[in-house]
């Protein structure tokens, strides 16, 4: 059976296409795509087949309309805006949530850029950011790492956060 590629979810791998019951042959080393880490929860491997060339994936990033929103998306969107109410009650959550773990964070001794909005920044690089990433996903709390800037961590629920809080407590600068 084919598959193009694999994402891997924890301690399972989940093939994302299943095209045919023949297999896929390997790409050429040029156009590979490269093994990166998305976020804890979703890492393509070295070894995943590409689903297209360079050449086309650059061709459907160009005509790709620059933060689409799916027709879902949209619907829960408006939705949102009819229940004024209990969209004011969870950003009040959250102004709260974020207060509380920056707080926190910087008693740790985390160093915070400032946020207005649903998530909170800490800059890191290289060791330390590999170190946090891997503690993020065998924790299985999903973050979103940045190459060499650092990682975003959106505020949730008071016990989701106070799991980010305990481990980045234990990983403390």
């Amino acid at each position: 059976m084919a598959f193009i590629p694999s994402v891997s979810h924890g301690a399972r791998t989940v093939d994302v296409i299943r095209q045919s019951a023949t297999k896929v042959p390997r790409a050429p080393a040029s156009i590979q795509s490269c093994s990166a880490v998305r976020s804890s929860s979703d890492r393509i491997t070295a070894d995943s087949a590409p689903i297209t060339t360079a050449v086309i994936a650059e061709g459907l990033r160009r005509t790709a309309l620059p933060f689409a929103v799916s027709a879902l998306a949209q619907k829960a969107a408006i939705a949102s805006l009819d229940a004024g109410e209990e969209m004011e009650a969870r950003v009040s959550l959250v102004k709260q949530e974020r207060a509380r773990m920056a707080a926190e964070l910087e008693a740790q001794g985390w160093t915070l850029q400032p946020s207005q909005g649903n998530f909170l920044w800490i800059r890191a690089d290289g060791h330390l950011l590999a170190r946090l990433v891997d503690a993020f996903y065998a924790a299985g709390i999903v973050v979103r790492a940045y190459q060499g800037d650092g990682v975003r961590i959106t505020v949730a629920n008071p016990a989701s956060n106070n799991r980010v809080l305990r481990l980045l407590a234990a990983h403390a600068a």
